[in-house]
């Protein structure tokens, strides 16, 4: 595990933390993961879509522009391993979803996910006065950059999806399923999300990667921060009632049938341990992306540069190149 600044006892310790002293706690530990993974990027506050929300972006690098879209249960933080070579290339651009980190979180049960996807990703791109860009998201960040792209494809060059893709596929892990019930959802995540470094850990080793080695204690700390934020648990809870189902994901959030209408080059990143969707499902139902590129990574989870950090950046590099 990378050597950082967080004690090994403090592992099973709860936070007592104010909002606001966790929110200077944040600050500090997210400022060291970014030393520590040599990353130009800085944080910086923005006001998105129409309704103004306060969304904080991780944002260095110059050239042509790379967004980045966490899955909407996870901080920016995440991708700064993975972005650190393409600094000296592109423009590097990680929102942080509402209702994650320092953005201001939003209750999702009030708004329709796909029209907010494409207003978020919108408001970005002409924030920045950018004219198109590439796309690269995770689950349901992938999930937003695919609406985008059929509303506005035209804004879009590239298209890359790292690890398993929202939308394609009703089936979700029974975990999630229950999560949208809101009586259960908050008893599960009250019981299972507790604000201590070691309950983080065992979600990444749950649901999100296949080796902690990658998974640095200063990632886990801000993670853990993040929990004591005001409101941050009943955004994301909103969230899993919006857009699951006790059956699965919801009708209306399904994407299949407009797969074969994509025309940019797309890329697949798709680890075989994947717990959120098998890749084979993956395989199956973007057959008909007539530009379409799927890697199988081996020995990956969800967050599959955790695990094979070299691979995906090789994979990524070619693909933006060409």
């Amino acid at each position: 595990m990378p050597n950082d600044s967080c004690e090994i006892g403090d592992l099973e310790k709860d936070l007592k933390y104010s909002p606001d002293e966790a929110r200077k706690k944040f600050v500090i530990s997210q400022r060291l993961l970014l030393e520590s993974c040599n990353s130009s990027l800085r944080p910086k506050s923005l006001k998105l879509t129409e309704e103004q929300i306060t969304i904080n972006v991780l944002e260095g690098g110059k050239g042509e522009p790379l967004i980045f879209l966490p899955s909407n249960f996870a901080l920016a933080l995440e991708w700064i391993s993975l972005t650190s070579i393409f600094e000296n290339q592109y423009h590097i651009i990680i929102p942080e979803l509402p209702g994650n980190g320092l953005s201001d979180p939003i209750n999702y049960k009030k708004k329709n996910f796909k029209a907010f996807s494409v207003d978020f990703i919108n408001s970005l791109l002409e924030h920045y006065n950018y004219p198109n860009a590439t796309l690269i998201g995770n689950y349901l960040g992938g999930y937003m950059i695919l609406q985008f792209a059929l509303k506005y494809p035209e804004k879009v060059k590239k298209l890359i999806f790292i690890g398993a893709l929202a939308g394609i596929d009703r089936d979700i892990p029974k975990f999630l399923s229950l999560c949208s019930v809101r009586i259960i959802n908050d008893i599960i995540c009250k019981a299972l999300i507790r604000p201590t470094i070691s309950s983080q850990r065992e979600l990444f080793k749950d649901m999100l990667v296949v080796n902690l080695g990658g998974v640095s204690l200063n990632l886990l700390k801000c993670y853990q921060l993040s929990m004591l934020f005001p409101r941050t648990l009943k955004s994301k809870l909103s969230l899993f009632e919006e857009f699951f189902s006790i059956s699965g994901i919801k009708k209306k959030y399904l994407v299949v049938k407009e797969l074969e209408s994509i025309k940019q080059p797309v890329l697949f990143l798709w680890g075989d341990k994947d717990w959120f969707l098998p890749y084979k499902i993956g395989l199956e139902k973007t057959e008909k992306i007539s530009n379409r590129d799927f890697k199988i990574i081996n020995n990956a989870g969800n967050l599959p540069w955790f695990d094979q950090i070299e691979e995906i950046q090789l994979y990524l590099s070619e693909f933006l190149r060409k």
